[in-house]
């Protein structure tokens, strides 16, 4: 629990500072407990909060609740990570939105799979890209822990895809199958 505790604490503040950022004050200032009243930042702080007590739940209570990784993996700090497992390798998408300027990154290929571990290099995909990116997959209980290596080249500044995710739904056949393509060929729109 202790460790549950900590990253409770952290997710209210990142909750707070996301929240606050939907505020809109006209340029005056206005201090942080009177922003913390309005309309805008409760409505956003109620929306995160909901994804937090599925994410939560979840830790409890596994959606997937099979072999497989196949599912909607959520960190609740703005990362989601999508997976379709095929035996000894997965096709993944992971998502983020980070921080109070909203840094977005996204990455997605196939992955090696050696329950409890995970590993994807990105070497040859990209000619004209000079540095490998990698990121490595632990699963330990009920979450899914992403070490990213030099993954700059997929996001914003801010937008890191380390964190521990936990399953929180299942995927429907045209999730999955998006989800291949995008592995596969990227994501649409690139």
């Amino acid at each position: 629990m202790a460790p549950l505790t900590t990253e409770q604490r952290d997710w209210l503040a990142c909750r707070d500072e996301q929240s606050l950022t939907s505020v809109n004050t006209g340029g005056k200032e206005v201090p942080e407990e009177k922003l913390k009243q309005t309309a805008e930042f409760l409505d956003s702080a109620a929306g995160m909060m909901e994804h937090r007590a599925t994410w939560l739940e979840s830790l409890l209570k596994d959606p997937g609740a099979e072999d497989s990784l196949t599912g909607v993996w959520s960190d609740s700090f703005g990362g989601e990570l999508d997976i379709v497992q095929t035996g000894a390798k997965f096709y993944f998408t992971v998502d983020v939105v980070r921080g109070p300027s909203f840094h977005t990154g996204n990455i997605g290929g196939i992955a090696s799979w050696n329950d409890p571990l995970g590993w994807f290099s990105d070497k040859g995909k990209d000619p004209e890209k000079k540095d490998e990116t990698n990121l490595a997959f632990i699963r330990r209980d009920l979450k899914m822990k992403i070490v990213a290596a030099n993954a700059g080249d997929y996001g914003g500044a801010r937008a890191y895809f380390d964190g521990h995710y936990v399953r929180i739904a299942k995927l429907s056949e045209k999730q999955a199958a998006k989800v291949r393509k995008e592995a596969v060929e990227g994501p649409e729109g690139q």
